[in-house]
């Protein structure tokens, strides 16, 4: 079931095609194992999410 605004489903899978598109300068913090903190950009993580995924 969709939402009044909504034309697709909400999906986890969808952020890395809908994130590039709309804040391909923003970037996402994320604490990495060794420590740290990491500022990679959505278009980035697209990039790497779109490379792991092709067979």
């Amino acid at each position: 079931m969709l939402g009044p605004m909504q034309d697709q489903p909400l999906l986890i899978s969808g952020i890395p095609e809908h994130a590039p598109i709309w804040r391909p300068g923003q970037d996402m913090v994320r604490l990495a194992k060794e420590g740290g903190i990491h500022h990679p950009s959505f278009a980035k993580i697209a990039g790497r999410y779109t490379r792991a995924v092709q067979p």
